[in-house]
């Protein structure tokens, strides 16, 4: 079970603000880290209990949905 992933996100296509509300809700149940360099934000993930590739393909999927929410507000 791999226990640390990573994902780049391109800010031209994701808001930063929502990245990190993102962030903010998964760090209840893994370790996230995030940095930005050259127009990207890089999630780290860490789990002992979760696989973190797992962990990371959720968090797109919220990602999506939260931008979606913001869409409709």
């Amino acid at each position: 079970m791999k226990h640390e992933e990573s994902m780049s996100l391109n800010l031209e296509l994701y808001s930063l603000k929502i990245i990190k509300v993102a962030a903010e809700e998964y760090s209840k149940f893994c370790k996230v880290n995030l940095s930005q360099s050259s127009g990207r934000a890089v999630c780290s993930f860490r789990s002992h209990d979760i696989p973190a590739d797992l962990i990371a393909l959720e968090f797109g999927n919220y990602l999506i949905e939260l931008m979606q929410q913001g869409e409709q507000a």
